[in-house]
């Protein structure tokens, strides 16, 4: 087990707290674009930060189609 002090530990904790303020962002009225640049120099994924808004936002449904 690594210690909490671990580096890697660290940064893996400030990344899912990055992570969160997208998330918060997405549910006010907040630009979500500054918590997603601080994720993404975390090294946060694409795919984690579009979880993070899916989380909050859902999947988008047309209501037209044609």
């Amino acid at each position: 087990m690594r210690s909490p002090h671990d580096p890697a530990q660290r940064t893996r904790r400030r990344r899912e707290r990055a992570l969160d303020a997208v998330r918060a962002a997405a549910q006010g009225t907040d630009n979500v674009l500054v918590p997603m640049r601080e994720a993404s120099r975390l090294r946060a994924t694409g795919g984690e930060v579009s979880r993070a808004m899916h989380d909050v936002w859902g999947t988008y449904v047309p209501l037209d189609t044609f």
